[in-house]
């Protein structure tokens, strides 16, 4: 099925729940950028605030978000999983670099 599972579509209520086992694949770069803009558009989210004051690098760097948003870059860069903090650390230049 080729199909979005984002909450609002209503497929995660319709087929997620009679599922034992669901796996959702996506390109980890469309991710980091689909999160911020679901965050800064969607007020009920906590880090609404956040996001709206602060632009896509700067949010996908602040302390509280920036392991999720390192990692799913790390996974786009890389294309291979995180094994370990020091995988994110030797990557950071190349995240960096992305972002500029």
């Amino acid at each position: 099925m080729a199909a979005s599972l984002n909450p609002r579509s209503g497929l995660l209520y319709r087929y997620g729940y009679k599922a034992h086992i669901v796996t959702l694949l996506r390109e980890p770069r469309d991710q980091v950028i689909s999160n911020y803009l679901d965050v800064r558009f969607d007020r009920g989210v906590p880090d609404h605030g956040t996001s709206r004051a602060l632009g896509f690098r700067e949010f996908v760097l602040a302390p509280a978000l920036c392991e999720f948003q390192t990692t799913s870059l790390h996974l786009g860069i890389a294309q291979r999983p995180v094994r370990s903090t020091e995988d994110i650390i030797d990557a950071v230049p190349q995240i960096l670099a992305y972002l500029d």
